[in-house]
């Protein structure tokens, strides 16, 4: 038997991180310099410092996800 639970969503503030605020700041700062040098980063891990910033952030969208059964 399933008990009843009440659940509170919480989001998850990445842009409130220690990590992300470095990579905010710096990252930017970082490409730009190698650009300057003529060297620049693997397309795949410029790829992943992008969605590293976008994801958790509401203005890049987000999901809501009922159960219909339990409505949970």
């Amino acid at each position: 038997m399933l008990e009843n639970h009440s659940y509170t969503y919480k989001r998850h503030r990445p842009e409130h991180t220690l990590l992300y605020q470095l990579v905010e700041q710096y990252y930017p700062d970082f490409i730009e310099l190698l650009s300057h040098q003529g060297k620049s980063l693997p397309r795949h891990v410029e790829k992943e410092f992008e969605e590293f910033l976008k994801c958790g952030r509401l203005e890049n969208g987000f999901l809501r996800v009922v159960c219909d059964d339990c409505k949970h």
